[in-house]
């Protein structure tokens, strides 16, 4: 009786969806909009609703479904959604592909399970539905493109939609809070929060005791769906880099540049999450501020990272020549012994021939190469350009040395460290006091890259100091 009632506000089911959602479930589904994130604490019921979400509409011929994560092998792990799946349809006419990983349904509907480590699989295809687990997981730049996939015909009588689930952790935390929860209801994106105490399927007590086992930033995420929990290594805060970015008109035009290469070569692999090859090209004014310009990183294999590098190289150069700046040195991280020689005489031979390119050892500890970087940025001396390369560096520099991976902030104190061995034995005058006389006079301001040999002070009998001594 109180379904019958409830069926004109309720979502539209049909004999593929074998569950009556909570009310959180079944908002998720009713909603017109074109994005929306079903996002916060684990064990809310969201894998859930987002399967019964994509198969809405497949006993109408002509529709089309996918479904995507970041790796596959989360999709076919216990409790995943092609097992999940798999329950549902079992008896129902709808036929596995396994070849494919697609339902094919009676009516010709379709419903796919693909992955997100290349999106250039997904070129060609159109959809009408598209749903993304564990949206944090996910890179900002491959979410977008998915919105090229989403389409429909004139004549189908079939919204478009682009839904999404996510916990409060993740590499890409950031980006998907400041578009759904930030900057989602002045653009019409719908965030609705989940909590496992509305899912009436789960054991609350006994769940609730697990979580209680994790760390304290994870307990706050995924118990309470914080999204302004972050797990932070204590060497930069995320506060700094508020007003950190600046546009590409604001670059300073007396910028040294350095392109500074952390190295590494494995090509994702289904349930693996291996070291990002890194480039960051990093400028020093002549005032000493540091300016990030851009990030580079990039997971694939040997071959792919020297015609990468070769790439950026080239695109480098000419951005240099644009602005006026002397052109970018290359540098790249050199492991011990002569493998990493060895490697590193490819590269100058091949995809860095006539750039001035060569390997640098590592010296110190990672945390040791943060730590200047973490100062000149407490000061406001770090600067971003702005790119959608932003929010991942800050998420990895706030998490280091505890992140999942620190290539980002390898990169960037090679960088800086490399910049500032370039300038050492240079002299800058900040202002001349000149004492010759009955009192001290204040001079111009000054600064030389490189200082001449002899100071035209020193030649005329004049002295000058500091006025701000370190």
């Amino acid at each position: 009786m109180i379904r019958s009632v409830m069926a004109p506000l309720w979502p539209r089911l049909n004999r593929y969806i074998p569950i009556w959602p909570t009310p959180q479930q079944a908002a998720f589904m009713l909603l017109p909009h074109q994005e929306a994130l079903f996002g916060g604490a684990a064990g809310g019921g969201k894998s859930v609703a987002l399967l019964a979400a994509a198969l809405m509409y497949v006993d109408i011929p002509g529709y089309s479904a996918l479904i995507l994560r970041r790796n596959y092998r989360a999709f076919e792990q216990q409790g995943g959604l092609v097992e999940l799946s798999r329950l549902w349809l079992a008896g129902t006419g709808a036929v596995w592909n396994e070849a494919t990983s697609t339902w094919r349904f009676p009516s010709g509907a379709t419903l796919a399970f693909r992955h997100l480590h290349d999106v250039g699989h997904l070129q060609g295809s159109e959809f009408h539905f598209i749903g993304v687990d564990e949206l944090a997981e996910v890179e900002e730049l491959d979410y977008l493109y998915l919105f090229g996939r989403l389409r429909a015909k004139a004549t189908s009588s079939i919204r478009c939609r682009m839904r999404a689930t996510a916990n409060p952790v993740g590499p890409g935390v950031e980006w998907v809070y400041q578009r759904f929860l930030i900057e989602g209801p002045s653009a019409g994106r719908v965030f609705i929060p989940a909590r496992f105490e509305d899912n009436p399927h789960l054991d609350r007590d006994s769940y609730r005791v697990m979580l209680g086992q994790l760390p304290w930033f994870l307990r706050e995420a995924l118990a309470e769906g914080r999204w302004d929990i972050r797990p932070t290594g204590g060497l930069f805060l995320r506060r700094w880099f508020e007003n950190a970015l600046i546009e590409y008109q604001r670059l300073p035009t007396d910028l040294t540049v350095c392109r500074f290469w952390d190295l590494a070569a494995t090509k994702p692999r289904a349930g693996s999450d291996p070291d990002y090859t890194a480039g960051v090209l990093l400028g020093r004014s002549r005032e000493g501020g540091l300016y990030v310009v851009d990030v580079t990183r990039v997971q694939a294999s040997d071959l792919e990272v020297r015609e990468l590098i070769a790439r950026v190289a080239a695109s480098d150069r000419d951005l240099a020549r644009a602005k006026g700046w002397r052109e970018p040195v290359i540098r790249i991280e050199q492991e011990p012994g002569a493998a990493g020689a060895y490697l590193i005489g490819e590269f100058r031979r091949r995809g860095l021939a006539g750039f001035d390119a060569r390997g640098v050892p590592p010296k110190g500890s990672k945390e040791d190469r943060a730590r200047p970087l973490s100062a000149l940025a407490e000061a406001g001396d770090l600067r971003l350009l702005r790119g959608p390369w932003n929010g991942p560096l800050v998420d990895e520099l706030c998490a280091f040395p505890l992140g999942a991976h620190d290539d980002q902030v390898d990169a960037l104190s090679g960088a800086y460290a490399q910049l500032v061995d370039a300038d050492r034995g240079h002299v800058r005058v900040r202002q001349l006091i000149i004492t010759s006389g009955p009192e001290p006079r204040r001079g111009k301001w000054y600064g030389c890259d490189p200082p001449p040999p002899r100071p035209w002070w020193e030649r005329q009998g004049l002295d000058w100091r500091d006025p701000w001594p370190r």
